[in-house]
């Protein structure tokens, strides 16, 4: 999340706000998840049962990772606004700038070359590109990607269809590589590596051609005037604020929390179907199951948000 605090805007002489818009944004979001899903539900089975990691080490990776990108998150989001905006807009030339490195480090990711390497070189391997992945180039490009609603209109009912769509795009990727990479990796109690570096390498190449759906519909029509280094909060002062501002730390605890149990629940899943059921591709049913009431209550969201108000 950046730290702008009611920046001075201009409006553009640029085409109206409408379906290229909304289209281009949800794509963002399916983009994203095409990395971000892979790791979530298949990282840990991947490593485990395929590179032969022990899970303690998996388990220190991604402690270690959620407490590295505290940093990196606020530190991107402090470039983001005080850089200056390039002819494309503010946050769109990040799109450009890591659509490919954050696609090509997930899909490397997930390569088995070094399968029967020291367990030294495979750590390497694992940790490397997690953090590259991860706290690198994901934070990179999906920071600015979840600003950029702020400048494609002024109007709140607008920014509020755009974060439907956001979400459709979510559940679409969601419903997608849930329900169809297990049939993919997953060979009843077997994981086929090669069936996980062929499904990272395609996830890539349509995250890239997601991202260039995004970068070419979405519009930026607010100019935003860059932060001065040095304006706003510094990070020891946005710190030291959680002691005092209660509504600001329940925010970040529940943000937290929400995501340690997605991430734990996501990890988990794959080896219960795999050891308890012994049948990793049930993994496809059931989240089939799970997802598609979401689709059902998307066509009223924006008409739930109209009535009765976005935070109601």
């Amino acid at each position: 999340m950046t730290t702008q605090s009611a920046p001075t805007v201009e409006p553009q002489t640029v085409r109206p706000f409408g379906w290229r818009d909304k289209i281009g944004y949800a794509a963002g979001d399916l983009a994203n998840d095409m990395t971000f899903m892979i790791q979530a539900f298949f990282f840990t089975v991947y490593f485990t049962k395929v590179m032969g990691i022990d899970p303690v080490h998996i388990g220190f990776l991604l402690l270690g990772a959620r407490v590295l990108d505290a940093f990196t998150d606020i530190g991107m989001g402090r470039l983001v606004d005080t850089m200056k905006p390039a002819k494309d807009g503010k946050f769109k030339p990040w799109i450009r700038r890591i659509a490919i490195p954050v696609a090509l480090s997930s899909a490397l990711m997930f390569q088995s070359w070094f399968a029967n390497a020291d367990y030294g070189v495979r750590v390497a391997w694992m940790v490397g590109f997690y953090f590259l992945w991860g706290s690198i180039f994901y934070t990179a490009i999906n920071i600015p990607y979840g600003s950029m609603a702020s400048v494609i209109s002024a109007k709140a009912e607008e920014r509020a269809e755009l974060s439907v769509w956001r979400s459709t795009g979510a559940q679409v990727a969601f419903l997608g590589v849930s329900t169809f990479l297990p049939l993919v990796v997953f060979q009843g109690k077997n994981v086929s590596a090669m069936g996980f570096g062929l499904a990272a390498v395609v996830m890539a190449v349509l995250a890239i051609f997601f991202y260039g759906v995004l970068y070419f519909n979405v519009e930026e029509r607010i100019k935003v005037v860059p932060k001065e280094k040095g304006e706003g909060q510094s990070f020891g002062e946005l710190v030291k604020s959680l002691g005092t501002n209660r509504a600001l730390l329940a925010i970040v605890l529940a943000a937290l929390f929400l995501l340690l149990g997605n991430l734990l629940n996501g990890a988990v899943a794959s080896f219960v179907w795999l050891d308890f059921y012994g049948n990793g591709q049930l993994q496809s049913v059931a989240s089939l199951i799970s997802t598609l009431p979401a689709f059902l209550l998307i066509p009223v969201d924006a008409a739930l948000t109209k009535r009765f108000g976005k935070t109601e």
